[in-house]
């Protein structure tokens, strides 16, 4: 599981909207979206898929996930009806990302050893969730 990954792309995404820059913000937003399945795929029960486009609809279609995961996860991967305005892209991005670190929080102990470092802790004592708020919130600056 890459979680320090997908919390990377969290804060380069944040970086990108202080900094204006579409271009890089919907590269982030892709880059945590795809993370996302993966770090969801413990919460749900398995599944096998034969071919890279079950893949994808087995990963848009994960029956434990943050609410509005299958509309964010269309907006982030570049898969929605038309372009998004780029502040419509960061909203769902950042609710992936503290839906995803909402629900892997109280499976932390479990995470033990499949999660980099000691990322378990943070997710046991909030300290990840709420790293996580403070970007959304622009109050983290540093990543």
């Amino acid at each position: 599981m890459e979680l320090e990954d997908f919390v990377s792309c969290a804060c380069k995404l944040r970086a990108a909207l202080d900094r204006g820059d579409a271009v890089e913000l919907r590269h982030w937003a892709h880059e945590l979206a795809a993370y996302c399945p993966s770090l969801l795929v413990p919460l749900n029960p398995p599944r096998t898929v034969r071919h890279p486009y079950e893949a994808l609809r087995a990963a848009l279609d994960l029956p434990v996930h943050p609410s509005g995961y299958t509309e964010d996860m269309h907006l982030c991967l570049g898969l929605a009806d038309g372009p998004a305005p780029v502040e419509e892209v960061y909203r769902a991005a950042m609710r992936l990302a503290l839906g995803t670190v909402e629900l892997l929080a109280p499976h932390a102990a479990e995470l033990a050893g499949r999660v980099e470092a000691d990322l378990h802790l943070y997710l046991a004592d909030g300290a990840l969730l709420e790293y996580v708020r403070r970007l959304d919130e622009g109050e983290q600056k540093e990543c």
